[in-house]
């Protein structure tokens, strides 16, 4: 590499997906392209466009062939467009290329393929091999799904064994390695690629939807003491909370799962079945759980990788009691399987949530259905690609405007410098007319608290003019004259009003605290909502609802030690008024 040249990682995502909601089979199998070099909470939102459509893979039945012929076929033409599009990266990987950097400075940089993002029916597509075989490593069948440490697929022997394929020659190891018929995978001529080490942890669809989903909550449904009834009742019973989704109608009768919703269940599935299973499949759930919480964190260090690690072999350690209750006989599962590279791609790659397939499913709707929903249902492909390519010149045409006024306002500040001070005076004046701003009319104010908390209570209350009485017996506010006299009496001595029972006051039935986030889980912050909602009674159809009164933990003490519950009270949310 020359003095001055640097690299590229190329990041490729494909995922294949429905076009059609209700009926009929329409399909579409776009390719996403990025690069390494962009900040990973830059190419995780979609609105900063920094993963863009490379291209679609044609998706036909090929009915011109016979069965047998034809699922061989789609391994060929999938690999055939891929050589086609990724073709420039050949000759630019090899000799590079003269880029414009962010500083205006041409540089020669060499994009090489470094990740490629998808599920694992489509890592074991790209990868040549069959589904029932691992896409990273050549770990034995019968030991997929326990703690071995098998080796990673070696490009050059995998080639060497494809290119064997239907010659009186084919090399013994082709089915060994359970390698599919494709001569030639597109990653052949890639430079500097090791294909197999390109895969990236998928939470999405290996822990989320796999692990747990499809494997851990249908074996504990059969285990428990009651079966699937008595964990739906379990989530029916659990109190409503703002920061967590209530299954109101159980989980054994829902067909439609989405991400949000499993992230959700795990949240108190391993406290909720408690008591109806075993207590090691209880050791179990907690250690799948504790293995995707710190799979999907958002930064690592050798400690967390431990624990991750640790969770994984406890998870080994218990996992045979599914076995001896008859649950399971095996746990030759690929998803179990993949949670052993876990660690190893992390240390290679980076953390697994920069690399999750969710980021693929949100680009679909962007680049895949708004513009089939767009098109007349017919030759939609070509519709497609010319509804999003109206809509890019659009974005580079507006794009263009906005730049456009932004150097004419620096002309003019130049310009207005030179100005006489009454036309100065007048431009101030002008720019200083109201803007109408709608953020004027939302019905909440912020008060900001101490340090970087933050609260919110509408600007109206929701119970005015509310009687001692009435907080007294529908918001259980006991104390409430005795404690407010009490804080008048500490807080503001020289106060001369004394409360007493024929005084009305605003009361509020919540108020939200933008609290900071969960350390390596989440980069923003997180809104809580206390509640102190009186019991509602039934109206015509309407059914009653019970009263909803939150707990909220306090700090008493500053200068106790953090550790538990020191320094903190316990202060119910039936007190807030106003």
């Amino acid at each position: 590499m020359p003095l001055g040249a640097t690299v590229s990682p190329i990041i490729i995502a494909s995922d294949k997906t429905q076009l059609s909601l209700f009926s009929g089979d329409k399909q579409a199998w776009p390719i996403y392209i990025s690069i390494g070099n962009i900040s990973k909470d830059t190419r995780r939102h979609s609105s900063k466009h920094a993963m863009i459509l490379l291209g679609y893979i044609p998706v036909t039945k090929l009915d011109c062939l016979s069965l047998k012929a034809r699922k061989g076929a789609a391994y060929r033409l999938f690999h055939y467009s891929m050589s086609v599009i990724l073709k420039p990266l050949i000759e630019a990987g090899k000799n590079g290329v003269d880029i414009v950097c962010a500083d205006n400075q041409i540089r020669k940089v060499y994009p090489i393929l470094a990740a490629y993002i998808a599920d694992f029916p489509e890592q074991c597509l790209v990868a040549t091999v069959k589904e029932n075989d691992c896409p990273l490593c050549e770990i034995d069948p019968d030991h997929r799904g326990e703690p071995f440490n098998a080796p990673f697929r070696d490009p050059a022997r995998s080639l060497e064994a494809l290119r064997s394929w239907g010659t009186q020659n084919e090399h013994e190891s082709f089915t060994r390695m359970g390698l599919r018929p494709v001569p030639e995978p597109f990653w052949a001529d890639l430079p500097h690629t090791n294909i197999f080490t390109c895969f990236t942890p998928d939470l999405l669809h290996q822990l989320h939807k796999g692990v747990f989903k499809d494997h851990l909550v249908k074996w504990c449904l059969k285990m428990a003491d009651g079966g699937a009834v008595e964990i739906d009742r379990r989530f029916k019973c659990m109190p409503n909370h703002p920061a967590i989704r209530h299954f109101h109608k159980g989980i054994s009768t829902i067909s439609q799962w989405t991400g949000r919703e499993y992230k959700e269940m795990e949240r108190v599935f391993a406290s909720l079945i408690w008591g109806a299973v075993p207590n090691d499949v209880c050791v179990v759930a907690r250690a799948v759980i504790d293995f995707i919480y710190y799979a999907s964190f958002h930064s690592h260090t050798t400690e967390t990788l431990w624990r991750l690690q640790d969770a994984l072999n406890t998870f080994h350690e218990y996992k045979d009691v599914f076995i001896r209750y008859g649950i399971r006989e095996h746990f030759r599962i690929p998803k179990i399987h993949a949670m052993e590279h876990y660690v190893s791609l992390i240390r290679l790659k980076g953390t697994a949530d920069g690399t999750n397939t969710e980021q693929s499913e949100r680009l679909h709707i962007d680049c895949v259905k708004e513009g089939y929903r767009a098109s007349n249902k017919k030759d939609y492909i070509d519709q497609m690609i010319r509804y999003l390519e109206r809509r890019e010149a659009i974005h580079y045409f507006n794009s263009f405007l906005i730049w456009r006024n932004v150097v004419g306002e620096d002309e003019d500040d130049r310009n207005e410098e030179a100005e006489a001070e009454g036309g100065a005076e007048m431009a101030s004046t002008t720019s200083m007319q109201p803007v109408n701003d709608e953020k004027e009319s939302e019905e909440t104010e912020v008060i900001q608290g101490q340090g970087t908390l933050t609260w919110r209570i509408p600007k109206k209350p929701s119970f005015p003019r509310t009687s001692v009485t009435r907080l007294i017996e529908d918001f259980g506010a006991i104390d409430i004259i005795p404690a407010l006299i009490k804080y008048l009496e500490t807080n503001v001595p020289a106060c001369r009003v004394k409360p007493n029972e024929y005084d009305q006051f605003d009361v509020f039935k919540r108020i939200k605290a933008d609290l900071p986030s969960m350390q390596r889980l989440d980069d923003g912050t997180f809104r809580d909502i206390v509640r102190a909602v009186p019991k509602v009674p039934a109206k015509g159809r309407k059914p009653a609802e019970p009263a909803h009164f939150d707990c909220v933990l306090v700090h008493d003490s500053p200068d106790a030690e953090d550790v538990g519950l020191n320094g903190e009270c316990d202060l119910t949310a039936n007190n807030m008024t106003h």
